[in-house]
């Protein structure tokens, strides 16, 4: 299976030690993501798109493990999806074949 292409930089060429590093990500779409590392100990995303919650809108995730389980929910929930439209595919294909040796074995 092959995705789309994303390509990614950075916004200096070298980098010396306790320098900001900015990530850029885009990809054929026009969707983005931009990462900052600053010395190991700040790392935040800011999404492209907003993400509403009970007492507020989420725009940026400031930790990497926040980022990692924001990655896994929306791969999990693709999966779930996928497997869901897969199912439904085999039991309509089931259900078609079932009427099929039902009604070729009718004789009135």
């Amino acid at each position: 299976m092959k995705g789309e292409q994303v390509s990614a930089s950075t916004d200096k060429r070298e980098y010396n030690p306790g320098e900001i590093v900015k990530l850029y990500a885009f990809d054929m779409n026009a969707v983005s993501a931009v990462a900052v590392l600053d010395n190991g100990t700040v790392f935040y995303v800011d999404l492209p798109f907003t993400i509403p919650l009970i007492f507020t809108n989420v725009q940026r995730i400031y930790q990497a493990y926040w980022w990692f389980i924001f990655i896994s929910l929306i791969a999990n929930l693709g999966f779930a999806l996928g497997m869901a439209v897969i199912n439904r595919n085999k039991a309509a294909a089931g259900n078609a074949a079932e009427k099929t040796e039902k009604t070729e074995g009718w004789n009135p």
